[in-house]
């Protein structure tokens, strides 16, 4: 589960790295930002299709408690 700043850099990163080492990636949708919307939402984008889901904090918090 992933949150941070710079959606198209760090939290990218650190998600593909997560997806070729077998782990299921999520990465919160309002819980990440970037310097432009148009980069965050191609980072989301790229994201979502090749490295994991992207989804949004009430969709963690819910599944998370249910759990």
């Amino acid at each position: 589960m992933l949150c941070g700043v710079a959606t198209n850099v760090c939290v990218e990163t650190t998600a593909r790295a997560a997806f070729v080492r077998d782990y299921y990636v999520v990465v919160a949708q309002d819980g990440t930002a970037t310097y432009s919307q148009a980069e965050h939402d191609a980072a989301l984008a790229t994201l979502d299709r090749y490295f994991g889901e992207v989804v949004t904090t009430d969709v963690l918090a819910a599944t998370w408690g249910a759990a």
